[in-house]
């Protein structure tokens, strides 16, 4: 019967959708944001209802990538139970959905189909590099396309975007025979990845190339290659020196382990490790954001980890994780996969191990169509009035969250809210714009219902409780917006003015007891802050932010004068 199926699975649908969506999608920004990821999945929707209109029917593969992928996508959505905010989950969900829905729509194309993805990367790549190179110039444009002089290409990250060039490259090396068209892409997506300035994917590309080496065993193309890598890093020299551009070149000769960026790297892991250990079904999408300060051992505000398997597990646990290293490890064994596939997952997994590049759903996709989806199939949907209401239930979820998301990135803040009232990122813009007490707790209450780890919702309940000469509300609020950020010493210091105002006034009122209180909560930030210094790790003092544990000295002035 098994076999009778794989008969009927010629690849009757034409590849060119999902092609077109490999192309389009590192230009849309990468697919890093809310909104692109539903821009995509309503396009993934698109490709299935195709597909199945095509064969009449839709194959479902048993495959390891499919159901990592509906794993990881499914608990994103779950997290909402068990996250530190359970409005933004609505948000992960989202974003991660296209994943299971590619690999589904993947399997449709067959084997040589889905192979078939992979082949425009290369171009893509080239393509884009010489298109950000142009519009670079642009100073509109430039901030957009460049970080600090590197090249970001469409995905605003240099990082990322040298992983995305380092893969096309890799697509071109390990075939059997090279094109004339591979071959002048070759040395472009070599220039991009040096103009990124990524000393990781600078130190891949020298293994690739390595690697390439022993195993081609053409020595022409071998020579060829290696010639030509070294050509580059040469002609990229040359080309800083001219245009004045050393920001990225630069970079490579302070390639080190004790760089801060790898010292910081060690350090987001060494904190984040105790938090998946205590958490193993993670914090939900945005919860590693909210409550890094208050487990975090140095001075450091970061969106990602910077290792996205530690990410995954932040986000929503074991679980995922460890389906994801299972489908990722069988992709890898004898028989399963070509040469290039392999290489290119073991390249964008080591990457990923030093950077967050599974956030951009580009990358997700090269990565899951190298991973493959086992065509056989174990059974076939061809009811088309429940495909078409799955369809519509997705495309109304995508167009609905992809709104709220296309208006808070447009700093639409207030419809993004009034159109999803669980938009936690909203409401946070809103409350630093609020100009009255009353306003600032009445938006600190919306942030409460969706999470009660937002540190500057409890600022903003402190300053109101405050303006109302509530010290005790002001006190319990500080106390616990300081424990989400404990290395802001601006915190403390509004903190410090709150209680000096509590002490003077409750004097003034003949409160003895309450300026005594407010007094002795004066006494103890001192106490708060070395504190802080006595729990800073020695990797928090040895990146290039510093701790200030102590108060300025007109604060202790201030203080002496009170107790005196």
């Amino acid at each position: 019967m098994a076999q009778a199926q794989k008969k009927t699975h010629p690849a009757e649908v034409s590849p060119r959708p999902m092609q077109i969506l490999m192309i389009a999608a590192p230009f849309l920004l990468g697919g890093y944001y809310e909104w692109a990821a539903c821009l995509l999945g309503l396009y993934l929707v698109g490709c299935l209802l195709y597909c199945r209109g095509r064969r009449g029917f839709l194959l479902i593969p048993r495959s390891p990538t499919l159901l990592a992928a509906a794993v990881l996508a499914a608990f994103y959505g779950l997290s909402a139970i068990w996250g530190v905010d359970h409005g933004m989950a609505l948000f992960g969900f989202v974003k991660f959905l296209p994943l299971p829905l590619f690999v589904l729509a993947a399997a449709q194309l067959g084997e040589d189909g889905r192979r078939s993805l992979l082949a425009p990367l290369p171009f893509t790549g080239a393509a884009m590099t010489v298109l950000s190179l142009l519009l670079a110039r642009v100073p509109v444009l430039s901030e957009y396309l460049a970080v600090n002089g590197r090249l970001g290409g469409f995905f605003q990250y240099p990082n990322t975007f040298s992983l995305f060039l380092l893969a096309g490259a890799v697509m071109i090396l390990f075939r059997e025979k090279l094109t004339w068209k591979e071959l002048v892409c070759l040395p472009i997506l070599f220039f991009g990845v040096a103009m990124t300035g990524s000393r990781t994917t600078f130190l891949l590309l020298i293994a690739v190339v390595i690697g390439y080496g022993i195993w081609q065993k053409d020595k022409r193309y071998r020579l060829a290659v290696i010639g030509l890598a070294g050509l580059l890093i040469a002609a990229t020299a040359v080309y800083a020196v001219v245009s004045g551009n050393l920001a990225s070149v630069g970079r490579y000769l302070t390639t080190s382990l004790s760089s801060t960026t790898f010292l910081g790297r060690m350090l987001y892991y060494q904190d984040a490790i105790p938090v998946i250990a205590k958490h193993p079904f993670g914090l939900g999408y945005m919860g590693y954001v909210y409550t890094q300060g208050a487990f975090k051992t140095g001075v450091y505000h970061i969106m990602h980890v910077h290792n996205d398997l530690l990410q995954i597990m932040l986000d929503v646990g074991w679980i995922p994780a460890g389906f994801f290293v299972w489908a990722v490890v069988k992709s890898l064994l004898p028989g399963r996969n070509t040469a290039a596939g392999r290489a290119v997952i073991a390249v964008i997994c080591v990457h990923c191990m030093l950077d967050f590049d599974m956030q951009y759903l580009a990358m997700d996709f090269i990565l899951l169509a190298a991973m493959g989806t086992e065509a056989e199939p174990t059974e076939r949907l061809s009811r088309p009035t429940a495909l078409q209401v799955c369809g519509g239930l997705l495309g109304i979820l995508f167009l609905y969250a992809g709104a709220a998301s296309g208006m808070y990135y447009l700093k639409d803040y207030a419809d993004a809210a009034r159109l999803y009232p669980g938009y936690t990122s909203a409401w946070q813009q809103l409350l630093s714009e609020a100009e009255t007490a009353g306003e600032m707790e009445d938006i600190a209450e919306r942030i409460f219902r969706m999470s009660d780890s937002v540190s500057v919702a409890w600022s903003a309940r402190a300053r109101a409780a405050f303006s109302r000469g509530d010290f005790g509300t002001m006190i319990e609020c500080k106390r616990r917006c300081i424990a989400l950020q404990r290395y802001a010493l601006d915190e403390y210091l509004d903190y410090f003015d709150m209680l000096e105002v509590g002490v003077t006034l409750y004097r003034q009122a003949g409160d003895a007891q309450s300026a005594a209180y407010c007094l002795q909560c004066l006494r103890e930030i001192p106490a708060m802050l070395e504190q802080v210094r006595e729990e800073t790790s020695a990797l928090g003092w040895r990146i290039q932010n510093q701790p200030i544990t102590t108060l300025p000295d007109r604060y202790l002035v201030r203080l002496a004068a009170l107790t005196g």
